[in-house]
């Protein structure tokens, strides 16, 4: 409710040098809406991180979760602060799994077959705001694999960072098979 408060103060302030329509003053409140939740929700987790000596890592984890996200999509929590717990847990809990994993390279290219199929096979997969036209789908498919494919290179190469890339990859690849479900099964 603050969020939107804000960002509709904010559309009202513009609307007044402005001339436009209702529908386009709606969608740059809801497009300021979702820039004040981003902006809070990931200071919050960086905060959290910077208090549990992890910043580096968050970082370096939500920006590789963050593209693949971009490119391909997944669930999204319809609530904000659903949506702060559950990336918080997400991010937060990817990097502390992370610290106490070992994957060797083996087990990396592994892992990363299997994610490189399942993004094949379900991604992109647009959600009920931000569908994905039949046009676009091809590239982002192929955008969305070469990506992961970049991933797994980038963690045999990077051993310490291995570990931190593969979750995050791994996560992103949970929830494209969290929206797939919710779709086909109209949970």
């Amino acid at each position: 409710m603050i969020l939107e408060d804000i960002a509709d103060k904010i559309t009202q302030y513009f609307a007044k040098f402005i001339t436009r329509e209702e529908i386009e003053l709606a969608k740059m409140k809801l497009g300021i809406e979702v820039l004040l939740h981003d902006v809070c929700m990931i200071g919050l987790i960086l905060l959290l991180a910077l208090y549990l000596s992890i910043l580096t890592e968050t970082l370096i984890f939500m920006l590789v979760f963050g593209i693949f996200r971009m490119v391909s999509g997944g669930i999204h929590l319809k609530s904000s602060i659903g949506c702060l717990i559950g990336t918080g847990c997400m991010v937060i809990g990817g990097v502390k799994i992370s610290e106490m994993l070992t994957l060797n390279i083996l087990q990396t290219v592994v892992l990363f077959i299997i994610l490189i199929i399942i993004t094949y096979w379900l991604s992109p997969q647009g959600t009920e705001n931000n569908p994905i036209g039949q046009s676009n789908r091809i590239s982002q498919k192929y955008c969305s694999c070469i990506l992961v494919f970049s991933y797994m290179m980038t963690a045999i190469c990077c051993s310490q960072i291995r570990d931190l890339i593969t979750l995050a990859a791994l996560f992103e690849v949970v929830t494209l098979i969290l929206q797939h479900i919710k779709t086909r099964w109209a949970i």
